[in-house]
């Protein structure tokens, strides 16, 4: 089920909630380490690490080439990956948490880590895990598999999108079974970008995991945007760019040339805090050769088996899955780049869209965050409520 909204009681609606994008006073969370076990069939990237920024880059103009079908060269048969992985993550609970609430498990995109979820400290409104707990719910925020303080393993054969569906299931087993030391009755994904991909593929694999999912920063049918993007980030040998930091890692392991290119790719100017984007950058996150190659494998998914519900909200101005306009549409339809993601889930109870204005590809970092905060805890909120509002497109 599809259901529309008008503006106006949008308005009203946000004016209501917006408050539960802040919360006073210090959050109660910890820092865990997650232990998972991945066993996963995932694509044979027959591609060798770099030997340096020259090979990098000319990897990246093949990706760029229209017909040279990297994928379709480079990915030659499957691997049985068997592994173990630590994963880094904060777990936050309201205060006074009682068993049986919802919990939100939080996949970051790429450039951030597990920062993308509580920029600007515990009063900050683009604090989306302030937000979660405002709203009465318990989140757990993670480093994706080779970013942050998670294991950081092959670049090109493990590090890629199948593998970190399995690393995201592994986390859910781990709350579902109790381990966190609470019990949780409600499961909800929460993606952003690339973490939205990996949400998307857990509910093809493990449709069971999630009872409902929340989508950020993802659209479809636009493959130029996300190939020009690819190319704005200007892909760097992360240990070469930032030696202090990522020295260790080899050449496989890669990250964003500089601050103005995750500006163009992630926000809409100036509709931004100059200091979360540069605190953004100064903690800017690695990602890989095998993440890159992986992306191409999207168009494969189709979570046909979940039942639960679908919110995709993507901002206006998203660079990388819509070139900068989510007003477009699918060919002669009338649908959306934003809507089209209801082609990946044919059986959800409900689909539903919001795009904020203003907002470019990273939700957390725009002034609408709060906004779009208080849809989303609303809307995760009101899933026994069949008057539940959905918005498909506000400019």
């Amino acid at each position: 089920m599809k259901s529309s909204f008008a503006f106006s009681s949008l308005s009203f609606f946000v004016l209501a909630l917006g408050s539960v994008a802040r919360v006073n006073g210090e959050l109660n969370c910890s820092s865990i380490f997650v232990p998972v076990q991945v066993q996963v069939e995932a694509p044979f990237i027959n591609l060798t690490v770099p030997v340096n920024q020259s090979e990098v880059t000319n990897l990246i103009q093949q990706f760029l080439t229209v017909t040279s079908n990297i994928a379709g060269k480079s990915i030659v048969g499957t691997q049985n990956i068997s592994a173990h992985y630590e994963i880094f993550g904060k777990l936050c609970t309201p205060h006074g948490v009682l068993p049986n609430g919802t919990l939100e498990i939080a996949t970051h995109g790429v450039g951030f880590s597990n920062f993308y979820w509580d920029l600007g400290g515990d009063d900050s409104p683009n604090n989306y895990a302030a937000s979660a707990v405002a709203a009465g719910h318990s989140i757990f925020y993670y480093d994706r598999l080779g970013t942050g303080n998670s294991s950081k393993p092959d670049g090109i054969q493990e590090v890629q999108l199948g593998v970190e569906v399995e690393v995201a299931h592994g986390v859910v087993e781990y709350f579902k079974n109790g381990n966190a030391g609470i019990s949780f009755g409600r499961i909800i994904g929460v993606g952003h970008s690339v973490g939205s991909l990996v949400t998307l593929g857990v509910t093809q694999t493990h449709p069971t995991d999630f009872e409902d999912v929340v989508l950020t920063g993802l659209a479809i049918n636009n493959t130029l945007a996300v190939l020009l993007s690819v190319s704005s980030i200007g892909s760097q040998i992360a240990a070469q760019e930032f030696p202090e930091r990522f020295g260790d890692l080899p050449n496989s392991y890669l990250a964003l040339e500089g601050l103005s290119n995750l500006q163009v790719i992630m926000v809409q100017f100036p509709f931004f805090n100059q200091s979360l984007i540069e605190f953004s950058f100064q903690n800017t996150a690695t990602f890989t050769i095998g993440e890159l190659v992986s992306l191409l494998l999207v168009e494969n998914v189709k979570a046909d088996k979940f039942t639960g519900r679908v919110l995709v909200l993507t901002g206006a101005s998203d660079l990388p899955f819509c070139g900068g306009d989510c007003s477009q549409t699918v060919g002669d339809t009338s649908v959306t780049l934003v809507e089209a993601v209801q082609i990946f889930y044919p059986a959800a109870s409900n689909f539903t869209t919001f795009v904020p204005a203003n907002t470019g590809h990273a939700i957390n970092l725009q002034d609408s965050a709060p906004e779009s905060y208080a849809f989303i805890e609303n809307w995760i909120g009101s899933a026994n409520d069949d008057t539940v509002i959905g918005v498909s497109l506000v400019v």
